[in-house]
C-alpha cells in the first residue's frame, strides 16, 4: 500500500533563508509507504512520525525493516538538494546518499568483531597498546592504578577507553590528560579520536600493517600521516568486504558521489552563507567514526543483517558482546525498555552543528528502525524518542490490521 501525501510548505517560518528567492515549491515532496504486518501497525508508525516531524526540517527519511528483511514502512520527506541549489531539485528518498556520522560507529565495532568472530585469534582482552604502530607508543604511564596503556579493544569499541577525542591534540598528550585519574572503563569520550581507530588496521591486518611500518623512512614525511594512510586502505578493504559485501550494501569514506548525483546536500548553517555543503572525503576520509557515507536503505539494510542474520556476526556472539548492558554496549550509547517488554539498543549522530542527524535502533523482537535528516536539528524534536514513540505507538494496535490512526 503506498500514500502520497503534500503538506503545505510554510517557507517564510521554516526555511528564511531560501524563502526570498521564492525558488522552493509551495509543496515539499512527500512520500509514504506501509504494509501488512501481524506484529506492529505500521500504517501508526509512519504517520507518528510525519505528524511529529511535519515540515521542521529540509528533508528527511526513516524506515523500518521487519525481523524477516522486508520493509514494513518508510517515509521520505523533502528536499535532498532544492531547486535552489541546481535549478532542478532532488527528492529525498530512501535510497539519497546520507552522512551517518557517528551512528557508523556501530558499523565500526561490527568490523571489528567479526574479526574476532571469524578467527579467535583476536580478543577483546588485547590491549590497544599491542596494536600501536611504533612511533605512537608512548612510555609506561605514571599513574600507576590507572594506567592508560591497560585499555582494551573492549574500552575503545565501547567509548570507556578516556583518550582525549581532539584531533589537534598531539601524541602522547592524547593518553595522558582528561579523565586519566578514572579507572580505564570508566573514562567516557563518545568521540573516541580518529586515530584511535585507525590504528585498528593493524588488529585487522597485522601482517599488512608491519610491513608498512617496515616501509617507513624519514623521506616519507610525518609518520602518524604515513602510517594513517597505510592504515587506511587495510581498513577500507577489509569494511567492504566482511560488512558491505555480506549485507547486500554500498557504502564509502566521505565521497557522497559514489552513487553519481543523488546524494543529500546539508543545510541550516547560520554562519554558513552558502549553504548546501556536501561531505567530502577530504573532510572524513577515515570511515570509521563518522565517515561513513551511505542511504538510508543500506543502514537499513546493515541493521538488520546485522541483528537478525549470521553473514556479519553469530547470534550468539552478537547477544554477548554488542547486545549487552552498559557499560560496555558495543558501538550503541543506550539501552531501553519498550512499552512490549522488548528492548530497544540505539545509536545517534550529529554533525556540523547538528544540522545533519541521525538515529538508528533495534528492537530485540526482530524489528529495526533508521533516520536521517540533512537539516537543522529542531529543540522540540528529540529523534530518539519519535522512534521509540512511533514503535510503541504502532505496538499498541499491532493487530494484524492497518487501522485508519484517526
Amino acid at each position: 500500500m503506498k500514500h502520497i501525501l503534500y503538506f503545505i510548505f510554510c517557507l517564510s517560518s521554516i526555511y528564511p533563508f531560501v524563502a526570498s528567492s521564492g525558488c522552493l515549491p509551495d509543496d515539499p515532496p512527500h512520500t509514504e509507504n506501509f504494509y501488512l504486518n501481524k506484529h506492529i501497525n505500521s500504517q501508526r508508525f509512519v504517520r507518528h512520525i510525519a505528524d511529529t516531524v511535519d515540515n521542521k526540517v529540509m528533508g528527511y527519511v526513516a524506515i523500518l525493516r521487519g525481523k524477516d528483511g522486508s520493509l514494513l514502512a518508510a517515509i521520505e520527506h523533502g528536499w535532498a538538494k532544492t531547486p535552489c541549489e541546481d535549478g532542478i531539485g532532488l527528492p529525498y528518498t530512501k535510497n539519497t546518499i546520507s552522512s551517518w556520522a557517528s551512528v557508523t560507529k556501530v558499523v565500526t565495532a561490527a568490523t571489528i568483531l567479526n574479526k574476532i568472530n571469524r578467527f579467535w585469534s583476536r580478543s577483546l582482552d588485547e590491549r590497544l597498546i599491542d596494536h600501536f604502530p611504533d612511533g605512537w607508543v608512548v612510555g609506561d604511564c605514571y599513574i600507576a592504578d590507572n594506567c592508560w596503556s591497560d585499555a582494551q579493544i573492549r574500552h575503545a569499541l565501547s567509548h570507556r577507553a578516556g583518550f582525549d577525542k581532539s584531533i589537534n591534540t598531539p601524541w602522547p598528550d592524547r593518553f595522558l590528560s582528561g579523565e586519566s585519574e578514572k579507572p580505564i572503563g570508566e573514562r567516557s569520550y563518545t568521540n573516541d579520536a580518529f586515530s584511535i581507530w585507525h590504528y585498528l588496521g593493524s588488529f585487522l591486518a597485522a601482517g599488512k600493517m608491519a610491513d608498512a611500518e617496515t616501509s617507513y623512512t624519514m623521506s616519507d614525511g610525518d609518520y602518524t600521516q604515513y602510517i594513517f594512510d597505510a592504515t587506511r586502505q587495510i581498513w577500507k578493504d577489509y569494511l567492504n568486504n566482511q560488512i558491505a559485501k555480506k549485507a547486500g550494501i554500498k557504502l564509502s569514506c566521505g565521497d557522497v558521489d559514489f552513487n553519481g548525483d543523488n546524494f543529500a546536500l546539508i543545510y541550516d548553517d547560520p554562519n554558513d552563507e552558502t549553504q548546501g555543503y556536501q561531505p567530502n572525503s577530504v573532510d572524513t576520509p577515515n570511515c570509521t567514526s563518522g565517515g561513513m557515507v551511505m542511504s538510508a536503505n543500506s543502514m537499513s539494510k546493515f541493521y538488520h543483517t546485522l541483528v537478525n542474520t549470521d553473514r556479519i556476526l553469530s547470534p550468539s556472539f552478537f547477544s554477548d558482546t554488542m547486545q549487552i548492558a552498559k557499560p560496555e554496549l558495543m558501538g550503541f550509547d543506550g539501552r531501553e525498555e519498550m512499552q512490549n517488554g522488548e528492548f530497544s539498543y540505539q545509536k545517534n549522530g550529529g554533525a556540523r552543528g547538528g544540522r545533519i542527524a541521525a538515529d538508528t535502533m533495534y528492537f530485540t523482537d526482530g524489528l529495526t528502525a533508521v533516520i536521517v535528516r540533512n537539516s537543522k536539528k529542531q529543540d522540540d524534536l528529540k529523534w530518539r524518542k519519535l522512534l521509540t514513540d512511533a514503535y510503541n505507538s504502532g505496538m499498541e494496535t499491532g493487530t494484524g490490521v492497518l487501522q485508519n490512526p484517526y
